[in-house]
């Protein structure tokens, strides 16, 4: 534009594509820059008269449409003279200042505004005037005279066409975390349902930021759009396309022909109309046929009411056996959705195996998130006070399949139904003896990172049956399975340390009597969580490595990736970092390699506090989101918990914890591991300047000393609790500053892994400088830097200790 030269820019795709957003940011670029801009759009039957797209243009250029002259001329060339005219007046109108033009919806356009874009297209190289037109395709029904001018548009050289595709993977993941970051939605599930459609995603975006699950739930102003161009069809394509909804996003026209009694020739000829309005696509190579979003799919299946949606799945899974039969095994997830579907939450003998079934062969395809989803459909249809062999044969593969798939919360769930379901069905008096009983609860003593919690009942009927069954004649590689279960629930529901302690030590002695690796790396795995108290570190230490002596003779390869990835925050904790940089990289690839998704979880929040210790923050900041979207969609337990920790750790590195506080309020409150955020919490509110809600939040969370009752985060809690009183003078200063002097040269780290804050020594000497011991405060930070200087993601916390004693010195 600036020689001279103007151009006509051709926007096109699929309806929501955003053609219209994309004008508008050149349009917004244009106006930044000078250049003059006018607007003009067309819309279908409005019954505008013609011309009215260039009638809008002209009136924003303040000038009036020129008038029909020459009558004595035929109509014809009446109107050619006329759109000549007003294609002058516009170009004459760029000679004073640049101009940018845009056209919204040109396939909605009259014949005499076509041809006006085209006698303007053929002036443009001469004038300062740019215009951009956006034009739909993909829909049969728009005006053929628009494809025609546009293949005129493309012999002039100033024009040019510029497909918009739809967004990929990564852009949606782009998207999602600038506007919907805490949202748990999976980009490339997202990119699925809408084909990377940008009005679809941008109102699913909004979506869900006002709800709080993200699900397969439709916004209205999405199911608006799809309801009106549905309500449009004849009734025949509108009574397939419902049937074709609840099928699927890939349409089968044989089970489509079979359902509706049809050719498939007729059912061909039905869909047309669909796909002339968008909702539907025919891909021209493989010719078949799919919903050209599976978002409009679902919007479609929303408007069926439950009765009606029953009984045509119930015509599909016919329709499937009447076609393939009924043991064919590519059809089976299809035959196992609508069978469950059309029990409609009733009882039902075909689903339950037909479920089960799919759950099988998922399970062989290695899918375990899908074969949960079918056992889970296959106890919902089993009645409900079915306490046979079979309830708890599902029962228990589905705990495997929760636990394959990483949930391992869920899983312990179905273990507990599991043994409720068998003392149930056990003869009175005999609960404990019954092989089901057994066979349940020592699933409690399975090999893991984190132990998982139950309600308080299902807690006490486990450590009840458990204790019960200890009580019984049982080989020794079964007392000692039990043993490490025990051990586990009576942990988790706070009983003696002592106990908890003996009893998996007991485990253990026991299972290197059996001799059995397995056995022995699974009760030393029982006794490291059953002992996950700070004095007892060291012990837990000589367990993980007596365990990690056994690799290479018979041990699991998940025993030794949970066993490196509890060594590694001992490790940390005493500030051997180059040790713990190799543990982590060796349990990481061994994570990959087996695919089991709970260690792969925990391997990605190792390498997030490893970004972390190491100062990428916009590594961690990208790896904290991801992982958050990941997990959340997959099911695991705590993400949020999770999130939350290390997005702290990240804001305490860039000086930012103080806007975190909100949401460590809020796990403080109400998150069964928020305990030991309650400090972060409470530093949150110094940081954000609000010292009067934190002395609040100390009274009333009893923080003014130190829990008596140890805990896993004992150490963590005390250090934080320190950073506190550094800062309030609350709890007493002297007090905490005994205490942490145990903890000199280390630093403060929660949990496995998850959070590792910096050198305690620093807050040793945040204490004693509260405490006028200048002395002391200088050699603490002089051995923190001697230690841990090097270390760039501890910046900051330098920086603070270095700012508060070189104002002692000044003032001094």
């Amino acid at each position: 534009m600036a020689s001279g030269s103007g151009w006509l820019i051709v926007l096109e795709g699929e309806a929501g594509i955003g053609k219209t957003r994309l004008a508008e940011a050149g349009r917004d670029i244009a106006e930044a820059r000078g250049i003059r801009t006018v607007w003009s759009s067309t819309m279908p039957d409005m019954a505008a008269p013609p011309l009215w797209p260039w009638e809008q243009v002209l009136r924003g250029l303040g000038l009036p449409a020129p008038a029909a002259e020459s009558p004595g001329d035929d109509p014809d060339t009446a109107r050619f003279r006329l759109c000549q005219r007003i294609a002058d007046t516009i170009l004459e109108a760029s000679r004073q200042q640049p101009l940018l033009v845009v056209l919204d919806d040109v396939h909605w356009a009259d014949a005499p505004s076509l041809q006006v874009l085209r006698l303007l297209a053929a002036q443009l190289n001469r004038h300062r005037c740019v215009v951009v037109a956006t034009r739909r395709t993909g829909e049969l029904t728009v005006d053929p005279a628009v494809d025609t001018t546009v293949a005129a548009l493309d012999r002039e050289h100033t024009v040019r066409r510029v497909p918009i595709p739809p967004l990929t993977v990564d852009q949606v993941a782009t998207l999602l975390d600038r506007y919907a970051a805490h949202s748990g939605a999976d980009p490339a599930a997202l990119h699925r349902r809408t084909g990377g459609n940008l009005f679809y995603l941008v109102e699913l975006v909004r979506y869900y930021e006002n709800h709080s699950a993200v699900g397969d739930g439709v916004p209205s102003s999405v199911q608006a759009v799809v309801e009106q161009r549905h309500d449009q069809l004849p009734e025949d394509t509108r009574t397939v396309l419902r049937l074709a909804a609840l099928g699927g996003e890939e349409l089968d026209l044989l089970v489509l022909a079979q359902a509706r009694g049809l050719e498939p020739a007729t059912v061909v000829a039905a869909l047309e109309p669909a796909q002339s309005s968008g909702l539907l696509r025919r891909e021209e190579q493989s010719l078949r046929w799919r919903f050209a979003h599976d978002i409009a799919r679902q919007a479609l299946v929303s408007r069926i009411g439950p009765s009606e949606r029953a009984r045509l799945h119930g015509e599909l899974a016919e329709a499937i056996t009447g076609v393939y039969g009924a043991d064919s095994a590519e059809h089976l997830d299809d035959l196992a959705q609508h069978l469950f579907h059309t029990a409609h939450g009733t009882t039902s003998e075909a689903a339950f195996l037909a479920c089960g079934a799919a759950a099988d062969q998922a399970r062989g395809w290695l899918a375990p998130y899908r074969a949960a989803r079918h056992r889970e459909r296959a106890l919902a249809v089993l009645p409900a006070g079915d306490q046979s062999d079979r309830r708890h044969r599902t029962l228990l593969a589905l705990s495997e399949e929760r636990g394959m798939a990483g949930d391992n919360g869920g899983a312990t769930t179905a273990i507990a139904d599991a043994l409720g379901t068998a003392l149930n069905s056990a003869r009175p008096g005999h609960g404990g003896g019954h092989p089901h009983v057994l066979e349940a609860a020592a699933r409690f003593g399975g090999v893991t990172l984190w132990t998982w919690e139950l309600p308080a009942p299902v807690e006490a009927m486990v450590i009840t049956t458990l204790r019960g069954l200890l009580a019984t004649e049982l080989a020794p590689a079964q007392r000692a399975t039990l043993l490490g279960a025990l051990a586990q629930r009576l942990n988790l529901a706070g009983a003696d340390r002592g106990e908890v302690e003996r009893t998996a030590r007991a485990g253990v002695d026991l299972a290197r009597e059996v001799g059995d690796t397995a056995l022995l790396g699974r009760a030393l795995n029982n006794y490291v969580r059953a002992a996950w108290f700070a004095e007892r570190e060291l012990d837990r230490l000589a367990a993980i490595e007596e365990g990690l002596s056994l690799v290479g003779r018979g041990l699991p390869a998940a025993t030794e990736i949970f066993a490196r990835m509890h060594r590694m925050p001992i490790l940390l904790h005493h500030g051997r970092l180059a040790e713990c940089d190799r543990e982590l990289a060796v349990s990481g690839e061994l994570a990959r390699s087996v695919s089991l998704p709970e260690a792969e979880a925990h391997a990605t929040y190792h390498q997030i506090t490893h970004a972390l210790i190491h100062g990428k923050w916009a590594t961690a900041g990208r790896m904290i989101d991801s992982a958050y979207r990941q997990f959340e969609r997959a099911g695991f337990s705590h993400v949020e918990w999770c999130r939350v920790v290390q997005s702290s750790a990240l804001a305490l590195g860039c000086g930012r914890l103080g806007e975190l506080a909100p949401e460590l309020l809020h796990l403080g409150d109400t998150n069964v591991y928020g305990e030991p955020l309650r400090p972060c919490a409470v530093l949150a509110l110094i940081e954000a300047g609000d010292p009067a809600a934190a002395r609040q939040m100390i009274a009333r969370w009893g923080l003014e000393r130190v829990p008596e009752t140890p805990s896993w985060a004992t150490d963590f809690v005390t250090a934080e609790l320190g950073e506190v009183a550094a800062r309030l003078g609350t709890p007493d200063p002297a007090y905490l500053y005994d205490l942490l002097l145990s903890q000199r040269g280390m630093l403060n780290v929660l949990g496995t892994t998850m959070l590792c804050t910096g050198p305690v020594d620093l807050t040793l000497a945040r204490l004693a400088h509260r405490l006028g011991r200048s002395k002391a405060a200088s050699q603490h930070q002089d051995e923190a830097v001697q230690r841990y200087a090097q270390v760039p993601g501890f910046g900051y916390a330098f920086e603070s200790v270095r700012t508060l004693l070189d104002g002692v010195d000044q003032e001094s």
